[in-house]
């Protein structure tokens, strides 16, 4: 069984993030225009933290911005929505 400590927090942290990825299974980032150097996407991203109903999960506001590495973007979309997080915190000691 999985300690849980109800804790219920609000407005703890903001993230940045930044990041690249490559699709899993296509030819191309749907970031890209298509040709040379188009598998790389980058990803530019801040999340605000709204809600804890406990210990190790957050409810978090984000916005995503996506965009081609190397190659000219694609014409998409920046990204905004809500995510659900569960920390799983190893205890090492």
């Amino acid at each position: 069984m999985i300690p849980i400590e109800a804790t219920a927090s609000t407005f703890q942290f903001t993230e940045i993030y930044v990041g690249v990825e490559q699709p899993w299974d296509q030819q191309h980032s749907l970031s890209c225009e298509s040709g040379n150097n188009d598998q790389w996407a980058s990803n530019l991203g801040l999340a605000q933290h709204l809600w804890s109903p406990v210990e190790s999960i957050d409810l978090l506001a984000q916005w995503t911005h996506h965009s081609c590495v190397i190659g000219d973007d694609a014409p998409v979309y920046d990204g905004y929505g809500f995510s659900v997080r569960w920390r799983i915190d190893w205890d090492l000691n």
